[in-house]
């Protein structure tokens, strides 16, 4: 009768366990039905992705649900072309903090993650003609450095939406029982691409450089700097990561 009793004590406790905390084991000791939790519900992690790198921490309140605080950031220097004379260099920075949910539909390694990116990522693309004889060609007009004073043109942008939604899934694979992987897949939607153009020329020019070489600008570089990011209205996400849990 003792024996049918811890059985079926041991039968409420594991269904109760199974529903609340997947990961826990009931054990029948010599006191009694004892629960130990293998459960760890708190972890940190570093990763790199698309977003940049850094690093997060996640808090579950059980197996299922879990919330997500992160930031990533970098800077990815490169050259592209603006201008019909030459490269222009570019920078990318990117700065993004993050929050999302987690839902692990199984309690599993497999999740469904929502939550907002708060971001600051700028894109800025500029060139110079710095030497006495040297030219710009932009918009099929010629502008050139006559002084040695440089002539720089600029253009910079950023997506519309600072606070941008977020949409992925995970997984995060266990190595031990403290550590473990992480991948992720998604996009942000930054929204649309906003840019402007800057120039800057010797004041003591007298064949309206400035205002020529702005409406230049305007109207040929603007243009293509616009195109080459707005196809980034929404970003793809795709992080790797390693985690410990505690």
């Amino acid at each position: 009768m003792k024996a049918l009793k811890i059985l079926a004590l041991t039968t409420a406790v594991a269904a109760i366990s199974n529903a609340a905390f997947a990961a826990d084991q009931v054990v029948v000791t010599d006191q009694g039905v004892a629960t130990f939790s293998v459960f760890k519900p708190a972890s940190v992690r570093l990763e790199v992705g698309t977003t940049g790198y850094g690093a997060a921490v996640s808090y579950s309140v059980n197996p299922m649900v879990g919330l997500t605080f992160g930031y990533d950031g970098g800077k990815l220097n490169y050259k592209d072309k603006y201008s019909t004379d030459r490269e222009w260099k570019a920078d990318f920075d990117m700065k993004n903090a993050y929050v999302t949910t987690t839902y692990r539909p199984t309690g599993g390694m497999f999740g469904i993650d929502a939550g907002v990116y708060w971001q600051d990522t700028n894109v800025t693309a500029n060139t110079s003609s710095n030497m006495a004889g040297d030219h710009l060609v932009i918009g099929g007009q010629q502008f050139t450095n006559v002084t040695g004073v440089p002539i720089t043109a600029q253009v910079t942008g950023k997506w519309r939406n600072q606070i941008a939604p977020f949409l992925g899934l995970s997984i995060s694979p266990s190595i031990t029982d403290r550590f473990g992987l992480f991948a992720q897949v998604g996009a942000i939607w930054q929204g649309k691409f906003e840019a402007k153009a800057t120039t800057n020329s010797p004041s003591s020019r007298s064949d309206n450089l400035q205002t020529n070489l702005q409406t230049a600008l305007n109207q040929e570089v603007l243009n293509k700097f616009r195109a080459d990011n707005e196809k980034y209205s929404f970003l793809p996400v795709a992080k790797l990561g390693l985690q410990l849990r505690f």
